[in-house]
């Protein structure tokens, strides 16, 4: 079993629901969960942070990132939005 799928059954033992995803990206893929479940997101892998501010006309897009060994991502900042990170190892350690 490959980590995408072992993530995917993960989210899904967590109660949490993917909205959509791309496992072909060149650096690795990602998951999209369902907007509704950002608090519980963020109870899970945030320690409980309070979503509501982070919401920018009450959207919310909770991601996981999945980067593939030796590849590289680009970082940019988009006005207007808000992102809130957690490393690979803060993340790593809940599954």
């Amino acid at each position: 079993m490959d980590i995408f799928e072992t993530t995917r059954i993960k989210l899904s033992n967590q109660g949490l629901r993917i909205d959509r995803y791309d496992l072909n990206r060149p650096w690795g893929g990602f998951f999209v969960l369902d907007e509704n479940q950002a608090q519980v997101f963020a109870d899970i892998y945030f320690e409980g942070l309070d979503v509501a501010p982070l919401r920018i006309a009450g959207k919310l897009s909770p991601k996981i990132l999945l980067v593939k060994p030796e590849a590289r991502l680009s970082c940019y900042v988009v006005s207007g939005r808000q992102n809130v990170e957690g490393s690979y190892c803060e993340l790593d350690e809940k599954f």
